[in-house]
């Protein structure tokens, strides 16, 4: 309930003002209530509760994004609703299917984490999973675990979900979207959600408009995903994919292309590389692994159909076996599948088997298919295969139809039903194509082949011989039942050509084989590198040896009725019903065919048959034969005698009936036993003797005698017994020697003569069906082969990118979870830290720490990296102390020391001690680091609120987002793009180098961001020790592991060409936030090279808006183009901006410590008390290098030069063998500031280096560099602009030396009481006139002609030779260990800048020929004009510039104007971004310069100088003009109350706002020619005051938003992030006073100068006659225009201060204000009180003087630094606002008469030089 209250609470926040919807969006709100949502139960999230977001999301409607965020976060976070009770669960996807029907086109284009349909298939795949799945986090399965339903309520739960799916999918889908369905669908886990995923999509895909979806599909790949899930291991996907074939080929509206690609037509690789050839017999291949069963055949029935045969669901047959047999065979190839399949199945059974052949047979019955069905190559050979083995089968010769299909009782029964089965589709299929095709009969002849060729000795014959009897018998069926003479004369062909094969096999079969083998064992026939279903080489051979011959041809004769009874009896009922027609013989047309031209026609092949059968002594033969023999001879005997006959057949006949009678007799031989009674071929021979009396009545013998008479011939006949006399006789023996063995003889030859040509042709039908048999089994074995190598590449490719995807958006949403916890734990900080809501006391962190601190790496326009941003991961560093004193002690049972930022055990330096030992022995062992270890370290794994962790820490050594991942890696853009279209431009392999670290990684380029992706791992892989221990220290520290470094390409401002260990391999990137980074590219000097240029290129081409320098020249041409040398010589840039410039093309950079930028020692004095800054004799000498200052130590340099020789040759002569700018000396100089001191203590091997060589004392350190052995160094920028590093502000235990001292903060020289006072100093010195004489003399020993040569030798300036650019190439060195111990010494060592100038450096212009005089110079040679401006109101308000616009708050007072011109940097300030402001006039004003006033009765005034100068008489002409035409160019609406404050930025479009709120904003201005307007989108806004805000300022350059409020406080904000920096309280002169912050200003050298009235307890009335103690009397007020003269002035050498008793009564009377000056960290510099108010003040541009103006009269210019008020004016009446120029010749003051005074410089004077500077 309290949850739906807190929903219901949100739509009223949001929904009434944008100001908190925006907010509510910019803190991520939708997120972090979702991920503190999800932190705890959420078994009582109800429907309330949604109807409450759905009323949040209602109220956001006119934010998108918001709306957006607010779905994903809490409508479809799968880490909520899914882990709800199951009412909810169902409520919750029935309101989702509504949700989005509605919105269907906008949910159609989100993303996969948006409610897309990638979000619902990981939804699907995550949440409601019936078997765990890979890749679900492991939060996410512990939260299911708890609340999870029953299966049968997943299934419910699940197809609620599909039916969500369902809308995305109709009626369309997107290519992307198939191919998330498909990607998903291939690496599923799981089977059964596979297979409902399949289902459903098939369900999809056959509703109307279905094709659309599929044809999506299929161009996403899921053709080839179904072709693999063929080979799936359980058959219900098995069938499913079939089943999605079937919708493939059955889709009307698809493409061919589908089609043929479904049905593996397609040999090209297609889009997913899978070539899809080899046909639908590949499938085979996939099937073969599993078991065949009776849904595998209809499956692929409805493939060879295209037509369903069972309901899927019912299980119900659709078709049956009378609707097959008119079904059309479209795609035959999967009926041919079927069959081999259930023949290579072992565990088949056999009446599958014959259920089959049987639907295999229906199908062919039908006009057209047994066509279809003989066009696929050997489909004979899975039937053949098919027969079942074993002895004699009976065969049923009448066809399946006429058996009616019977079913199988039993085993033997199937087996009888399978092999007529099988010969009937084989006759079948033969006979097809009898009647229409001549060749017809060669598929009868093949099929013989086959069997040969497939089933080894007697099955083969066994096959072929039923085959040919099957075939025989159908045909005699058709003789049989009608008028044969209705048969065509190519069936009849056909018909004597099959009665030829019979012939053929029935005498000559093993011929037949032999030949067979021969010819296909021969050399050349067998592809060994492929299974075969035929024989094997071995089996053919084997073979062979059994009874084949070699290579001679011996005839070997069968007898048919002996061996081949059916094929006989068919033979010879086809040949007897051909006889009985009256057809003895058919015409050939085809004669072609020379083996089967026999002559004698049917009479022939009869005889041949039934008197071989008299050949055996078998009576049961004998009878057969006699059986056909009798009747033939009583009916055909006349065809054979002369004239008519056919002697030779008629002597051939009864030749062979003789030796019939003879062998019963016993007469052939004498060991043959007589069996046969001479009886029962008596009758036939008398027969054959009587048909043919006339013919044997010629027979003559010898002498030409008629061997018998007529009558004795009549008589033999008439009796048995004497025509056995007759038969026996000499006479007849003489005939039968005589006619009859010759006839016989030449009829046998002339068979004989045919079985070579009979066994060529065969040979030859096997040779060539055979090698077409390989050929093609060869070809569908690579098809397969590729087909099935295709599908494990492209699966295993989308395995592997589903995984890494999985990796990538569980990295992804951990970093998700992890930066939604940091935003959490912001928020929480930002509640509880100083100034929050929950503030706790004394100005501690959350934790009870003291705030400590670190170096921010932001930069302002000159380089300087002035601010400390908070250090929320502090670390005292004890342990490296005690180290370093020999005390540490380490004890693994004893609770770590807590930290000064945290007293809790459990704070993240506490957690950081116990984790990083875990991390490094993970490292150190070489393993990934686990992602669990991740969590660990990183301090902002939970949501916990005692979470330190900075969401924008900018940086440590590798810190927060410098380094991401380590076992979890960043999405890959290469394989990613996003939906706003970023596209993947470019990446490459290189190294993020911070400070002493290059960190491993890949840069990656989009069209919108650049993108760092880093690789701890590999990083600290080769590392030493020390190094290791420095990198996990700050791994533990800072949040590196949770996201990838990314910038936009908006923020790239410039890039350049760098170098890294010496070798030109780098490219730094500057953004507009003045960070910059570092990447070096690895590889060899030229590949390092020509990659960064690559990436330069594609850089710049992608066209970055703000991108203006990015140049491949080298440092001179760089140098030459940008002019900097002349505007330095001409005084347009200081001596530190030109020494920053040099430093910064050069390739000196902030990110490598052995490139950091270097700067001279300049001052020498470390002892006087005081400085005189004009005295040249504290001044180092710039001419020489540092190591020869001193003359004794330069001698001892010389003498080691001119001795030192390398026996190696080299190492070169050199000077000094250390450098003037190394990582040691950097670390030196910056030991007590974070982050260097733990690099300096990871430099040290882990401890702190001995307090004797630590950075202690200025003096001592010079006198080091002055004459110490090996100490040259020089100094860093830091000297000159940053005091904090001299200070231990961190308290680390420095260590104490060995005469005692304590090592603290630096001590600095005796003139500088503070730091800042000694880098002021500092600073004067380098841009005084010593140094600007003779500051080339130094830069020519850096980057000038003296670096290198004989130049360096005279100047004694030559290193050691590795610090040099050229030195050695170090990609040349292959010795791995001669390599790194090279690069650890140019690590050490330090190197030395490119060269810049190869002739001596010009010397600067005197200062005399550049310096302009300023009016705080010369404050008393000026002239002061009093002019009237139209109006009666006190000015309120004064801008210069060339605008006119002006900015107004809501309450009605004009608060700051828009007029300022924005700040322009030096063009040259090369990765610098901008220096200080050049003089933008000459002295006077320009033409055309406006001024710009503003009333207090809020009239704006427009006035323009018309005079080119002053007057000889001093009369100044100023045009004004009140702004009749003005008009309000833009309003915008943000607070929540009257706006109090308003601040321009120096850039010109940075506005900030304060109100009464409590808030300040800021906006930035969109400054066009004609029109200014505030962009609303994008505004910042920034909390922290507890009354209103009475006082802002920007500075843009220094990146602070600077407010004040009514109680006194004043607080900093980092401009571009935000952050909190800090809180300022300026102390009131007495305790019990409340300060009141008035005004606010910040300098160009970041000094904070803050205004502030105190407002007493109960403030009586003014005094007004009392006088401000530093006030002048008005000495008359002149009249308007006219010339005033000189006005009256003091020059206040001496601070202004007033006494106690003075001060308390004007506090008292309320008349008390103070200045405050602090510097940008916060330590304040100097307050000053005055007993009078302040109206305005204002800076100078450059930063070293301030005007203010008091209410009594007085402007009074002062220093920053120290508040001293140099010089005062004394005007008669009050002065409400200032303006400077940009010359700083000119005071605009405004009056609070309306008038406005002009103070400038007396041009006269000047040049007269009646006034000294």
């Amino acid at each position: 309930m309290r949850k739906a209250w807190f929903f219901s609470l949100l739509p009223v926040l949001v929904g009434k003002h944008v100001l908190n919807r925006e907010h509510f969006a910019s803190v991520k709100g939708p997120r972090v209530v979702a991920a503190l949502l999800s932190q705890n139960r959420v078994g009582n999230l109800s429907m309330g509760v949604l109807d409450a977001i759905m009323s949040l999301i209602t109220a956001s409607s006119g934010d998108d994004t918001l709306v957006r965020d607010l779905e994903t976060s809490l409508v479809f976070s799968p880490r909520l609703w899914p882990c709800s009770p199951l009412p909810v669960q169902f409520e919750y996807l029935q309101f989702l299917l509504h949700y989005i029907r509605g919105h269907a086109d906008r949910f159609r284009r989100q993303d996969d984490v948006n409610g897309g349909i990638g979000f619902w298939i990981q939804v699907l795949d995550q949440c409601y999973w019936y078997i765990l799945p890979r890749g679900v986090p492991a939060d996410l399965v512990a939260r299911l675990a708890g609340e999870r339903p029953q299966r049968e309520s997943v299934v419910v739960l699940r197809r609620g979900v599909l039916e969500v799916m369902r809308v995305f999918l109709v009626p369309g889908m997107s290519g992307e979207e198939a191919g998330k369905v498909v990607q998903a669908l291939a690496c599923a886990d799981e089977t059964v959600h596979a297979g409902e995923v399949l289902a459903f999509l098939l369900g999809v895909c056959r509703d109307e408009g279905g094709d659309g979806v599929l044809e999506a599909l299929l161009q996403a790949g899921l053709g080839e995903v179904v072709v693999d899930f063929c080979g799936h291991s359980e058959e219900v996907i098995r069938i499913l994919a079939m089943q999605f074939m079937l919708a493939v080929l059955k889709a009307e509206k698809l493409p061919d292309k589908w089609k043929k690609r479904m049905r593996c037509e397609d040999p090209s690789p297609g889009a997913a590389g899978v070539p899809m050839g080899g046909g639908p017999r590949v499938l085979a291949r996939f099937l073969s692994h599993h078991s065949f069963t009776e849904k595998t055949h209809h499956a692929l029935l409805q493939l060879a159909l295209e037509d369903p045969v069972l309901d899927w669901d019912t299980q119900e047959v659709l078709l049956a076996p009378a609707q097959i047999r008119n079904a059309t065979l479209h795609n035959p190839a999967y009926l041919v599948a079927s069959v081999e399949l259930v023949q290579r199945s072992s565990d088949a059974a056999p009446r599958l088997k014959a259920q089959v052949v049987q639907d295999m047979l229906v199908i062919v019955s039908r006009d057209g298919n047994a066509e279809r069905l003989r066009s696929q190559t050997r489909w004979q050979v899975p039937l053949i295969l098919l027969v079942p083995q074993g002895g004699n089968i009976e065969l049923d010769f009448r066809s399946a139809a006429e058996n009616g299909f019977p079913a199988p009782e039993d085993s033997d029964t199937d087996t009888r039903v399978l092999f007529n089965l099988i010969l009937e589709v084989l006759t079948t299929v033969s006979l097809d194509a009898f009647s229409s095709d001549r060749k017809a009969w060669r598929v009868v002849e093949e099929t013989t082949v086959f069997a040969f060729m497939c089933r080894r000795g007697q099955a083969a014959v066994r096959v072929a011989r039923a085959f040919l009897a099957r075939l025989l018998g159908v045909v005699r069926r058709e003789i049989s039942a009608g008028d044969w003479r209705e048969f065509s004369a190519v069936k009849m062909e056909n018909i004597w050509h099959v009665l030829l094969l019979a012939e053929e096999f029935m005498f000559h079969h093993p011929d037949l084989r032999d030949a067979l083998i021969r010819e296909v064992a021969a050399p050349g026939t067998h592809d060994p590198t492929h299974p075969s279903t035929l024989l094997s080489l071995e089996d053919l051979r084997s073979a062979m040896r059994d009874g084949a011959t070699g290579d001679g041809v011996v005839v070997r004769v069968s007898y048919p009725l002996g061996e081949s009874d059916e094929l006989v009896e068919e033979c010879l009922e086809v040949l007897s019903s051909l006889i009985d027609f009256g057809v003895t013989d058919i015409t050939m047309v085809d004669v072609s065919e020379k083996s089967h031209n026999h002559p004698g026609g049917l009479l022939r092949m009869v005889f041949r048959i039934l008197l071989s059968a008299l050949e055996m002594s078998d009576d049961v033969v004998w009878h057969l034969a006699l059986h056909h023999l009798v009747p033939l001879m009583d009916k055909q005997a006349s065809a054979l005698a002369p004239p008519t006959g056919n002697s030779l057949m008629l002597r051939y006949v009864l030749g062979h009936i003789h030796d019939a009678y003879l062998m019963t007799a016993g007469v052939n031989g004498e060991n043959t036993p007589v069996v046969l009674d001479y009886r029962v071929v008596l009758p036939l021979y008398m027969l054959a003797v009587t048909r043919w009396r006339d013919a044997i009545l010629e027979f003559k013998d010898v002498n030409g005698k008629l061997m018998f008479n007529e009558e004795q011939l009549q008589e033999d006949l008439s009796k048995q017994d004497n025509f056995r006399h007759l038969i026996d006789s000499v006479e007849w023996t003489t005939l039968y020697n005589q006619y009859l063995i010759p006839a016989m003889k030449a009829t046998e030859e002339n068979h004989f003569r045919f079985v070579p040509l009979i066994t060529k042709r065969y040979a030859k039908v096997a040779r060539t069906t055979y090698v077409r048999y390989v050929r093609e089994e060869s070809a569908l074995h690579n098809s397969g082969e590729a087909l099935d190598a295709g599908l494990q590449a492209a699966m295993k490719k989308r395995r592997d990118e589903e995984i890494s995807r999985t990796s990538e958006r569980a990295a992804i949403a951990d970093i998700e979870r992890r930066m939604i916890g940091r935003q959490w734990a912001t928020m929480f900080r930002e509640l509880s830290r100083e100034r929050g809501l929950w503030a706790p006391p004394d100005g501690r962190t959350a934790s009870g720490g003291m705030m400590r601190w670190k170096l921010d790496r932001t930069e302002n326009y000159g380089r300087m990296r002035r601010r400390l941003t908070p250090n929320w991961d502090f670390d005292d560093h004890r342990d490296a102390a005690a180290k370093r004193d020999k005390a540490f002690q380490p004890d693994s049972n004893a609770s770590p020391k807590p930290s000064r930022n945290s007293s809790a055990p459990g704070s993240p330096a506490t957690a950081r001690s116990s984790h990083l030992k875990k991390l490094k022995s993970q490292l150190e062992l070489g393993l990934s680091v686990p992602p669990e270890l991740i969590k660990e370290v990183s301090s902002s794994n939970s949501l916990s609120t005692g979470s330190d962790v900075d969401p924008e820490e900018d940086w440590s050594v590798l810190n927060d987002a410098e380094v991401a991942g380590a076992s979890v890696q960043p999405p890959n853009l290469s394989t990613l793009t996003a939906a706003d279209g970023e596209r993947f431009v470019y990446a490459a392999d290189c190294e993020m180098i911070l400070l002493m670290t290059a960190v491993k990684g890949r840069l990656e380029l989009t069209t919108s961001h650049l993108s760092f992706i880093a690789d701890v791992k590999a990083t600290t892989a080769e590392m030493a020790v020390a190094e290791r221990e420095a990198i996990l220290i700050l791994l533990a520290d800072s949040d590196v592991l949770l996201r990838e470094r990314r910038w936009p390409l908006t923020d790239l401002r410039e890039c350049y060409l760098r170098r890294y260990m010496l070798r030109n391999s780098a490219l730094e990137f500057f953004f507009l936030n003045r960070t910059n980074y570092l990447f070096n590219f690895p590889g060899s000097g030229k590949a390092a090279h020509k990659e960064r240029i690559r990436f330069m290129n594609k850089i710049v081409g992608c066209k970055p808006p703000n991108l203006i320098w990015a140049d491949s020249r080298g440092h001179g041409d760089l140098l030459r183009r940008s002019g900097i040398t002349e505007k330095w010589q001409r005084g347009e840039i200081s001596n530190f901006e030109y020494l920053m410039c040099l430093n910064t093309i050069s390739g000196r950079t902030y990110n490598d410590l052995t490139q950091y930028p270097v700067f001279p020692w300049v001052i020498q004095d470390y002892e006087s008390p005081t400085l005189d800054l004009s005295d040249p004799s504290i001044y180092r000498d710039l001419s020489k290098p540092i190591g020869a200052l001193d003359a004794n130590r330069l001698k001892q340099v010389l003498e080691r030069y001119q001795f030192f020789e390398d026996p190696t040759g080299r190492i070169k002569k050199f000077h000094y063998g250390t450098h003037y700018s190394s990582s040691a000396a950097v670390l030196f100089y910056l030991l007590r500031l974070e982050p260097f001191t733990t690099l300096h203590i990871a430099l040290q091997g882990g401890k702190f280096d001995h307090p004797d060589r630590q950075f202690h004392a200025m003096q001592s350190c010079w006198n080091s560099v002055l004459t110490g052995n090996g100490d040259v160094k020089e100094l860093i920028p830091e000297f000159f602009y940053m005091p904090e590093f001299f200070v231990n502000e961190n308290e680390f235990d420095l260590g104490k030396k060995q005469r005692g001292d304590v090592l603290h903060d630096v001590i600095l020289p005796r003139w500088a009481s503070s730091p800042e006072e000694f880098v002021r100093i500092h600073r004067e010195a380098l841009e005084g006139e010593y140094v600007s004489a003779h500051l080339h003399g130094w830069i020519d020993l850096i980057w000038g002609y003296k670096q290198t040569g004989d130049e360096a030798v005279k100047a004694h300036n030559v290193f050691y030779y590795l610090t040099y650019e050229g030195a050695i190439d170090i990609d040349a060195i292959s010795d791995p260990v001669e390599r790194k111990s090279i690069e650890d010494q140019i690590n050490n060592f330090g190197q030395t800048p490119s060269l810049l100038f190869k002739k001596p450096h010009p010397k600067r212009l005197p200062s005399s020929q550049w310096t302009r005089p300023t009016i705080f110079a010369n404050p008393q040679a000026h002239l002061s004009y009093l002019i009237q401006i139209k109006t009666a109101s006190a000015v309120m308000f004064i801008a210069i510039g060339g605008g006119e616009a002006a900015a107004f708050g809501p309450g009605g007072s004009a608060k700051s104007g828009g007029t300022a011109a924005a700040t322009t940097p030096p063009s040259a300030a090369m990765g610098a971004g901008s220096g200080s402001n050049s003089s933008t006039s000459s002295g006077f004003f320009s033409s055309g310069e406006k001024v710009v006033t503003v009333d207090g009765d809020l009239c704006a005034g427009s006035h323009k100088w018309t005079s080119a100068s002053f007057a000889v008489d001093g009369q100044l002409q100023f045009d004004g003009d009140q702004a009749p035409s003005w008009k309000s160019v833009d309003v915008v609406y943000g607070h929540h109350d009257v706006v109090t404050c308003v601040a321009l930025g120096e850039d010109g479009r940075t506005l900030v706002t304060g109100s009464k709120d409590t808030t300040v904003m800021a906006w930035t201005l969109e400054l066009q020619s004609d029109k200014c307007t505030v962009k609303k989108i994008g505004r910042k806004v920034f909390c922290g005051h507890d009354e209103e805000v009475t006082a802002v300022a920007v500075n843009v350059e220094h990146d602070i938003v600077v407010s004040g409020s009514k109680d006194g406080t004043v607080v900093i904000h980092s401009l571009h992030d935000l952050r909190y920096l800090r809180t300022l309280r300026p102390p009131p002169l007495k305790p019990g006073e409340t300060l009141s912050v008035r005004s606010l200003l910040v300098t160009k050298d970041a000094t904070l100068i803050i205004y502030s009235e105190a407002v007493p307890a109960t403030a009586p009335p003014p005094d007004p006659n009392q006088e401000d103690s530093d006030a002048t009397d008005n000495e008359g007020e002149p009249q308007a225009g006219q010339h005033l003269g000189t006005t009256p002035s003091r020059n206040r050498r001496r601070s202004i201060s007033i006494s106690t008793a003075t001060a308390a009564a004007a506090a008292v009377a309320g008349g008390v204000s103070y200045l405050h000056a602090y510097t940008i960290n916060g330590k304040e510099i100097r307050c000053r009180s005055f007993t009078n108010k302040l109206s305005d003040i204002k800076a100078s541009v450059d930063g070293k003087f301030l005007v203010a103006a008091d209410d009594k009269g007085g402007i009074s210019l002062m220093l920053p630094h120290n508040l001293q008020i140099s010089h005062r004016f004394d005007v008669s009446i009050p002065v409400t606002s200032i303006a400077l120029s940009d010359s700083q010749q000119f005071l605009f003051l405004g009056r609070t008469d309306g008038k406005l005074l002009v103070i400038g410089l007396d041009a006269k004077r000047i040049r007269s030089n009646d006034i000294q500077e």
